[in-house]
C-alpha cells in the first residue's frame, strides 16, 4: 500500500521512477500496488470488505508522512517495516527490495490451516 498526498512531489517522483516501472515489468511475482491519497479524507474498503474512515486506516499503519509504502498481506497484516519518504531511485530500490524479501520471508512463516496444507476442501 502506498500512502500518498495531493501535491506531494516526492510521491509523484516515486511513482514515476519506481512504482510504475515495477508494475510494467514482466516479473512473475511482482507485488500488487494499491495507493491511498491521505489528503482526500475518503472512506476506504478495508480488507474485510467494510468501509472505514481514511484517517482510521492511516493511523492503523502509523503513517505520518508521504510517501509511505507499507507491505501488507491479503488480510491487511503488515509484513515489513514501512518505507517513509523518497530520495533517489537507486537507494529506494534497495529499500524496497529488502522490504519485499522480508515480507516474502514473513509470508513463509505464516502457518496455513491443516486443510489447506493437506489440499482438502
Amino acid at each position: 500500500m502506498v500512502f500518498t498526498a495531493e501535491a506531494c512531489s516526492y510521491c509523484e517522483q516515486l511513482a514515476h521512477d519506481v512504482l510504475i516501472p515495477l508494475q510494467a515489468s514482466d516479473e512473475q511475482n511482482k507485488p500488487i500496488i494499491k495507493a491511498f491519497d491521505i489528503s482526500t479524507g475518503n472512506k476506504i474498503i478495508d480488507f474485510d470488505g467494510s468501509k472505514v474512515r481514511g484517517r482510521n486506516f492511516i493511523s492503523r499503519y502509523t503513517v505520518f508522512a508521504t510517501p509511505t509504502v507499507v507491505i501488507l498481506d491479503s488480510q491487511g497484516k503488515q509484513l515489513a517495516a514501512p518505507i517513509v519518504g523518497y530520495n533517489s531511485k537507486d537507494a529506494y530500490l534497495i529499500l524496497l527490495n529488502n522490504a519485499i524479501d522480508s515480507s516474502r520471508t514473513a509470508m513463509q512463516d505464516i502457518e496455513l490451516p491443516e486443510k489447506v496444507l493437506a489440499g482438502t476442501q
